[in-house]
């Protein structure tokens, strides 16, 4: 195959590769994801709630929709965090009285202006419920503590949103892999170059 044609192929792979991250980009349907964060909090008698998915290349969580934030305001770790420790768990958690104790949270109050009294989190599992890929929360139940009601409604729409969640979460691993095909493909274009150069 002569350089010509090696350049054609590049070309075109090229093409196809960003025609695939532009199409995966689109996926994961976050307006209805975004809806549910605008409107649960109104039927719940909460504040704000939030929708988080693992990044499976790292230990770190980032919030897919939120009432009042947009995708990846909040990026919150595995270990430090009430979110993380759902996700580990697989267990939802709810903890009281935020404002008297210390955490990521009030690292997220400080870059949101919003500070959080109490919190219901429960984790999103993938198809077959043999891995958690995400969690929603609950913040700042008005007045009384969250019901079993709250319970029910959150793991409901945990059941819900996975599909989405999970759509999501496999694109975030195929945009990682198409990502070092695309520093592949660059430094095939520099040898390309550079064995040109030499030929002249």
């Amino acid at each position: 195959m002569s350089s010509d044609e090696i350049t054609e192929k590049l070309i075109e792979f090229r093409k196809k590769q960003l025609a695939l991250t532009r199409h995966w980009e689109q996926i994961g349907n976050k307006d209805l994801l975004q809806f549910i964060a605008d409107i649960l909090p109104a039927s719940l008698q909460a504040e704000r709630c939030g929708v988080f998915l693992v990044n499976p290349d790292s230990d770190k969580l980032w919030m897919v929709s939120g009432t009042h934030l947009e995708e990846r305001a909040l990026f919150a770790s595995l270990d430090g965090s009430i979110v993380g420790r759902v996700i580990k768990s697989g267990e939802p958690v709810e903890v009281k009285d935020l404002e008297d104790k210390v955490g990521e949270h009030n690292i997220a109050g400080v870059k949101t202006g919003f500070l959080s009294s109490n919190i219901l989190c429960v984790p999103v599992f993938n198809q077959g419920r043999k891995k958690v890929i995400g969690a929603i929360q609950l913040l700042n139940k008005h007045r009384a503590a969250f019901t079993e009601k709250d319970y029910t409604t959150l793991n409901t729409l945990a059941g819900l949103v996975r599909e989405n969640l999970e759509e999501i979460y496999e694109r975030q691993k195929l945009v990682t892999v198409l990502s070092e095909v695309e520093s592949h493909i660059r430094h095939l274009e520099k040898l390309m170059i550079e064995a040109r150069r030499q030929e002249s």
